[in-house]
């Protein structure tokens, strides 16, 4: 019974440990390397989206349950290159992009920040993005 209950918790753990370090969680690939997803907008000439966020946050848990997994804006992320940004894990890029959750002095979390192929700010959302409302913001960019 011991080891069984061992195992299901190690399992767990390395589940959980998986999906914080960048493995793909549903449909959008997130890239966790701020720098070198600049450099690849550079090149290919997309659109950089960061979602700041934390693993304790109740509305970003809940962009991740509904937003996120939406087909919609789903194919909408594939037309760009998507980074999470844990603001717990990276506060120096949380904070050099005002990305930071309230509790470290920042806007709060969650929140979208959208850059250009040039790393020029284009639109910065605070809290909770419902999908039609993501969806309707990423086509607004994505015509230019």
């Amino acid at each position: 019974m011991k080891k069984t209950i061992f195992w299901i918790g190690f399992t767990c753990l390395v589940i959980g440990g998986c999906a914080r370090r960048g493995i793909p969680e549903g449909p959008i690939i997130w890239q966790s390397d701020l720098q070198q997803a600049l450099e690849t907008a550079r090149q290919t000439d997309k659109m950089v989206v960061i979602d700041f966020m934390a693993d304790w946050c109740p509305p970003c848990r809940a962009m991740d349950d509904s937003t996120f997994r939406h087909p919609a804006v789903a194919e909408r992320f594939s037309r760009v290159i998507p980074v999470r940004i844990n603001v717990d894990l990276h506060p120096e890029i949380a904070n050099q992009y005002n990305g930071n959750a309230r509790k470290y002095g920042g806007i709060g979390i969650p929140n979208l920040l959208f850059l250009s192929s040039a790393g020029e700010r284009l639109v910065h959302l605070v809290g909770f993005q419902a999908p039609d409302r993501l969806t309707a913001v990423l086509d607004s960019l994505l015509v230019r």
